[in-house]
Order: structure tokens, then C-alpha cells, then sequence
């Protein structure tokens, strides 16, 4: 099996190996969906319509030169300071760009997404590596790093996505901050800054956490005990006093630590504090409240259930989970944004960290107490998601450790464990109970009726659960691997043939499938692509081309009928590319007042302003309110579209595309 090849017996090896196994993974599922979905990658829907539109106008101008300040083609206008949340000012949109000279900038942006999952897995087989975890260890915590975890949930959206990268790259430079490479610090605090301010503040938290869990790993009392005797011998109550030096010197360690950070965003307030300045002044966030053991959401916005909140907790704990699915329960969008998976036999292999005795291993169990704490109070998810409401993308910093937890155990045992002993059968029976009280809740969700009775009735409340149907099917899965490792992963079966390493393959390929098999259900967007391309070549040749302060807008009403359905309301302005349906976001406060005056009172709520497709109806007016010059319509489809002649003049009827001038 692959935890006996020859090249896990060397770091470098083992490295270009995994390197090697990912790349063939990516560029095989990239020319899968090119080929069955005329797709490139891309995180979902919403990337269409706020990254990659965002990030592409962006692209652009910097290649042309026109940059500015403020941007009349995005959502309805917005600063460049407010843009910052969508556009990453870091390494990985230089290489968009490079890559954007040689193909469409979608397709070059979907090839960056891959490319950020490669580089932050070899990040992390990196940090692993300055941590002195074995190479077969780096290799089979790096795979699940790989395939599984938080980073499939994060593909909701292209931003977040790149906390695949960043998490490991934090906790490395807070590894070189430990051996005297101070340098790298400020450095990192201003990437992150540029990266993304409010991800890049999560990133430093996670590093603080970090920084604390590693400091008591790496030093110990003992060495503190005895220093202190070797200066003064006669010395009394030394336990103590050794105790409150130690935590002195973390606290001191940490504080320089944040100080070096603290330079790093000086440096990046260039940015940073335009766009601080911008939220506060124009933009406003949802406010919630919590009591207890539930989540109140204001008004517009269902009310969150704490028990599905955990029980979605656990259903991702244990089993992979859609990159695209986050809505589990009743449309919840803020609460479902989660997963800590890192397969069944991962999870089996982390818990069994209690089976350990060495110094480490005895942290991580505290580590893991003080996990279940964290995720059981609403507290910790507003701290860690710098947010009043329990938006749950923190839960990377745990699957992070977590997967570190894994290798320290595959490190210390080298991939043999005795799970026929007492304290592993009762673990084990504790997560079998667990996982079947998760499937118990799913199955009365979803069917109205427990276990025992779910048979009988195929009836659902609510169409949204029967998403989920997949999710009862792999709890099942779950706890026949929980027992079958249980009672074939003896010390004496396992002499003979070791059955771990194969559930545990079979589990990353079924990983991989969840993760980009949603993806190839994105249908058309090369195609669609092309159509951006030929409607600007029309747009360019037959329209005059703004330039310098003539921010002139040009609407483009097009309905292309195919599977995925596209509503392709394009805007253009400058040398914007053609867009797709006119977006905004709820945190715009100018443009959820200028699009409430085209509503009813009724329908004034958040959720139904900040809808994809609302917009799309009103959409000629609002353009026509904000000044569109051109009208662009394709004539070719069916889709009857009549301007007022007092308002609008014929310009240009070229075949497919006819022009009016406002």
C-alpha cells in the first residue's frame, strides 16, 4: 500500500510525491470538466457574480492602465476601498493576470482556485515538516489537507478560499518568528492585510492561538525549574515560582510577537484604513443576539436553532460534506457555513491521541477538551468570525490543528494502532453513538419519523433537507467503518495485513468526488466566457469606448437558454468586461437605499434586496437612473425587449446584437 513506498523514506521524496499526486488530481479534473461541463472552475455562482466580475474589471484596468479609485460597474458604483473585500492585492491575482494574457480571465482565475489549493497543501506539508512530524505522517495528514476538511466549505466562495493557503502560511511564519526570523512577521501581517482585512484579521487570531498552543509545546517547566535551581540552589517553592516565570516569558515571547505583527498592519494602512473609514461611513452589517444556547436573527432572517446548529457540527464532523451545500437547514445560510471533516478514519486516528502518554500528546488532549468547549458557546464563533452573528468559517483554525493532531499520533505510532483495547473500543462505541444520533436527527428532518420508523413515510417539510438525503447514506457509511477498523485494527490482525491505510484511501478518493463533483454541475461557463468576448468585440467596434472621466454605461439584455440558465444581464462601464446579472451586496447601504426606492414597503427586508435575481427585474431603471448611455440588446433571442423611442434612439442593428443611445 502507499504507506510502504520507497519514498516515504526521504522529506524531499515524499514532498515531490504528494506535489506529483495533486497535480495529476487537478489537471484530470480540470480537463473532466472542460470536457463533460464546457466548464472551468470556478467556487459557485456567487463567484461568478462578486469575485471574479470584481477581480476581472480589476485585471484589466491594471492591464491597461486605467485604474481608479471608484468603479461605476460593479453593484451599483462602489469605492476601490470597498472592492478590497473581493479583490486580493496578493501573489494570486499577479498570477491571474499573467495568466489572463494567454485565455479568458474566468478561465485563468478558476486555474488560480486549483493553484491556491496546491500551494496551500504544500504549505502545510511544509509546516508539518518544521513541526518534525514523520514523512509518512506530513504525507497522509497532507492528502486530507488536500481532499477533505474545511477547505471543501471555503470553496463557496474565492476569497475564503484562499484561507487554504493563508492558515498554513500564518502558523510557518509564526514557526520562523520562533527560530529568530522576526523579519518575516511584518511581512506576513501585510499580506494579509492586502489580502483580504477582514479574513487576514481571522488569520492573525488563528496565529495568536497558534503561537500560544505551540509556545507550551516546545517549551517545557522542567527547563525553567532547573535554571532557576542552577542560579539559586537554596531556592524554595520553586514549582510555583518556575510556573509563573514560564507563563512571564510566553507572555513576553507573545507580545513581541504581536508587536512585530502590529508593524505589519502600520505598513499595509495604506489600504487598510481607507477601507475602515469607507465600511463605518457607508456600509452597514446585520446585527444578531444571542441568549444561551440559541441565536436570535433580526428581523427578515429565520430564526437559528442552536440544536441544528451542533447537529450540522457533527453531521460535517463525520462525514464529507457538498463544497456548494450550506444550506442543511431551512436555507440557513450564516450558521451552515462549516465543516470539520477530516474522514471517519482520520477522526479514529486523532481521538486516539488519548491513548498517548508523551508530553505533547497530553497538550493536544487539552487542546481538544478546550475544541468541544469552543464549539459548544456562540461566544467563540462571534470572537473568531470577527462578527455579531455565528458565521462559522473560524472552524478552519480547529480542522488546521486538528490535522496536525493526526500526524503527531501517525508520528508517535507509525501508522499502527490497537483499537481491540479497552479505552479504543469505548471511544469508539462513544462515536458510534454520536454519528447515530446525528442520523437519528437528519432522518426526522428530513422524513418527520426517527430511525426506526423512516421507512414508512417519504414525506419532508421542507424540499431544501432532501439536499441533504446523501448525508443519511454516508452516516451509515460512517459507523460500518467506525466498527470495521474497530474490530479488524487489532495488534495481532494487523502483523498480518493492516486494513487502515485502505479505508482511509477509499475515503480521500470519496472526499475528492464531493469536493469537485458539484463543480462539474457549473455547466456552460467557457461557453459563456466566449459570448462576454464576442458581445465587448461588438460593443467595441460599433459603440464609442470611454475613456478618462467619461464613465459612460452600457446595459446589455441578453437571455441565453441552456441548462445551467444563465441571466446574463450584462453592464459595462470603461473598460469593464461585460457582466453578469446586476449584483449588489447587503453590506452596500448606498445601494440597498438607491434599489428600495424601486420596491413596495413589502419587500424591503434584507433578504429579499440582497437577492441575485430581484435585481434583474429593475435593472433598466437603475441604469437609467445612474446615466446609461448605451442599450445593447441580442435580437436573436427570444426574448421580447422594447425601449421607448422618446427615451432612446436606434444606434446600430447589426444581426445579432441591436444598439440604442440613450
Amino acid at each position: 500500500m502507499m504507506f510502504r513506498l520507497k519514498f516515504l523514506s526521504s522529506t524531499n521524496k515524499t514532498i515531490k510525491y504528494l506535489a506529483l499526486i495533486m497535480a495529476i488530481a487537478l489537471i484530470f479534473f480540470a480537463i473532466l470538466i472542460a470536457i463533460y461541463s464546457d466548464a472551468y472552475y470556478t467556487c459557485c455562482s456567487d463567484d461568478l457574480l462578486q469575485y471574479f466580475k470584481i477581480e476581472e474589471e480589476f485585471a484589466l484596468k491594471l492591464k491597461t492602465g486605467n485604474l481608479s479609485f471608484y468603479s461605476f460597474s460593479n453593484y451599483l458604483g462602489a469605492s476601490f476601498y470597498a472592492d478590497t473585500y473581493y479583490i486580493q492585492l496578493d501573489f494570486f491575482t499577479i498570477i491571474s493576470v499573467i495568466l489572463s494574457f494567454f485565455m479568458n480571465f474566468e478561465m485563468a482565475f478558476g486555474i488560480t482556485e486549483m493553484i491556491k489549493l496546491f500551494l496551500g497543501t504544500l504549505m502545510f506539508s511544509y509546516f508539518l515538516y518544521l513541526r518534525k512530524c514523520s514523512n509518512k505522517a506530513i504525507f497522509v495528514a497532507s492528502l486530507i489537507y488536500f481532499i477533505c476538511g474545511y477547505n471543501s466549505v471555503m470553496m463557496a466562495f474565492s476569497g475564503f478560499f484562499s484561507l487554504v493557503f493563508y492558515y498554513p502560511f500564518g502558523a510557518v511564519c509564526i514557526e520562523k518568528f520562533k527560530k529568530d526570523n522576526k523579519l518575516l512577521l511584518p511581512l506576513c501581517s501585510a499580506l494579509l492585510v492586502f489580502y483580504n482585512f477582514y479574513l487576514g484579521a481571522c488569520v492573525m487570531l488563528f496565529m495568536g492561538v497558534w503561537f500560544i498552543l505551540s509556545y507550551f509545546l516546545d517549551n517545557k517547566l522542567i527547563d525553567v525549574k532547573n535554571e532557576l535551581l542552577l542560579i539559586n540552589p537554596e531556592l524554595k517553592h520553586v514549582t510555583l515560582i518556575a510556573f509563573l516565570v514560564y507563563l512571564k516569558r510566553g507572555f513576553v515571547k507573545g507580545l513581541i510577537c504581536a508587536m512585530y505583527m502590529a508593524i505589519g498592519i502600520l505598513i499595509a494602512a495604506i489600504i487598510l484604513l481607507p477601507s475602515i473609514s469607507y465600511f463605518l461611513a457607508d456600509s452597514f452589517a446585520r446585527t444578531d443576539n444571542f441568549y444561551k444556547w440559541s441565536f436570535n436573527a433580526p428581523e427578515g432572517y429565520e430564526k437559528t436553532s442552536a440544536i441544528k446548529m451542533y447537529m450540522r457540527i457533527l453531521g460535517n464532523l463525520f462525514t464529507p460534506t457538498y463544497s456548494t451545500d450550506f444550506y442543511g437547514f431551512i436555507n440557513d445560510y450564516i450558521t451552515d457555513h462549516n465543516s470539520l471533516y477530516i474522514t471517519i478514519t482520520g477522526l479514529m486516528i486523532l481521538l486516539f491521541v488519548f491513548r498517548l502518554k508523551d508530553r505533547e500528546s497530553k497538550i493536544y488532549k487539552c487542546f481538544l477538551v478546550l475544541e468541544v468547549v469552543m464549539l459548544m458557546f456562540p461566544f467563540f464563533y462571534m470572537l473568531f468570525s470577527l462578527n455579531n452573528c455565528p458565521y462559522t468559517r473560524w472552524f478552519g483554525m480547529l480542522n488546521f490543528v486538528n490535522l496536525l493532531i493526526i500526524a503527531h499520533v501517525i508520528t508517535v505510532t507509525d501508522f499502527k494502532f490497537d483499537m481491540l483495547s479497552i479505552k479504543s473500543i469505548i471511544t469508539n462505541l462513544l462515536l458510534v453513538v454520536a454519528i447515530f444520533l446525528t442520523l437519528n436527527f437528519y432522518l426526522k428532518s428530513i422524513y418527520g419519523k426517527g430511525i426506526i420508523n423512516v421507512m414508512s413515510t417519504n414525506n419532508t417539510t421542507n424540499e431544501k433537507l432532501m439536499d441533504m438525503e446523501v448525508d443519511v447514506y454516508l452516516l451509515i457509511v460512517a459507523i460500518s467503518i467506525v466498527v470495521l477498523l474497530t474490530f479488524l485494527s487489532g495488534k495481532k490482525i494487523q502483523k498480518h495485513f493492516n486494513i487502515m491505510p485502505y479505508v482511509l484511501t477509499g475515503e480521500l478518493v470519496l472526499g475528492f468526488i464531493f469536493m469537485f463533483g458539484p463543480k462539474a454541475d457549473n455547466y456552460n461557463t467557457i461557453w459563456f466566457s466566449d459570448r462576454k468576448e464576442e458581445i465587448n468585440s461588438y460593443m467595441d467596434k460599433y459603440l464609442e469606448t470611454p475613456y478618462g472621466s467619461d464613465f459612460s454605461r452600457t446595459h446589455v439584455k441578453s437571455y441565453i437558454n441552456d441548462d445551467y440558465v444563465y441571466a446574463d444581464n450584462f453592464s459595462r462601464t470603461n473598460l469593464h468586461l461585460s457582466d453578469l446579472r446586476v449584483f449588489h451586496s447587503f453590506y452596500d447601504c448606498n445601494t440597498n437605499d438607491l434599489a428600495g426606492i424601486y420596491y413596495d414597503n413589502a419587500s424591503k427586508s434584507g433578504e429579499t434586496r440582497n437577492s441575485k435575481l430581484v435585481l434583474n427585474e429593475y435593472s433598466p431603471f437603475i441604469h437609467q437612473t445612474l446615466g446609461t448611455r448605451y442599450v445593447v440588446v441580442d435580437s436573436t433571442d427570444n426574448y421580447n425587449f422594447e425601449l421607448p423611442a422618446k427615451y432612446y434612439k436606434l444606434l446600430n442593428d447589426h444581426g445579432q446584437y441591436t444598439s440604442y443611445e440613450n
